[in-house]
């Protein structure tokens, strides 16, 4: 394939033809890669969590200041995209017969590309701006 090939608009889509791509691991083990979502859901939750009751604890700092920063937006996207997928990958385990295979990828999973795509560059963005233009 030539990298011309590369920048078709038909590849700008959320559409992929296979699926399994998206809810199983390179090796095959579905039960490891249920375990491992379910994981990094759990881990996510629990820092967000802790984060949001350490800054509810804090007297000096309200609430609803935890919305204005952006790396906490970021991580809650970032979370948000890690239960949904673990919600997915429980769903294909949870069927006997594998995954559903179609012309086209279902809303949900598209919906989780689209949010690992922007929790993955907002993320390296909002790093990047932190540690060039902020921290001193």
């Amino acid at each position: 394939m030539q990298i011309r090939d590369h920048f078709k608009m038909r590849n700008f889509s959320l559409q992929h033809s296979d699926m399994e791509a998206f809810v199983t691991s390179k090796c095959k083990a579905r039960t490891s890669y249920l375990a491992w979502r379910v994981f990094w859901a759990l881990y996510h939750c629990s820092w967000l969590m802790g984060n949001i009751i350490m800054m509810c604890l804090s007297e000096e700092v309200s609430v609803a200041k935890w919305f204005i920063y952006l790396s906490n937006w970021m991580y809650l996207l970032l979370t948000l995209e890690c239960v949904l997928e673990a919600i997915i990958v429980l769903d294909d385990w949870n069927r006997k017969s594998g995954t559903v295979q179609g012309l086209r990828l279902p809303w949900y999973i598209q919906m989780v590309w689209l949010l690992y795509t922007v929790s993955a560059v907002g993320s390296v963005m909002v790093s990047v701006w932190y540690w060039s233009l902020i921290h001193k």
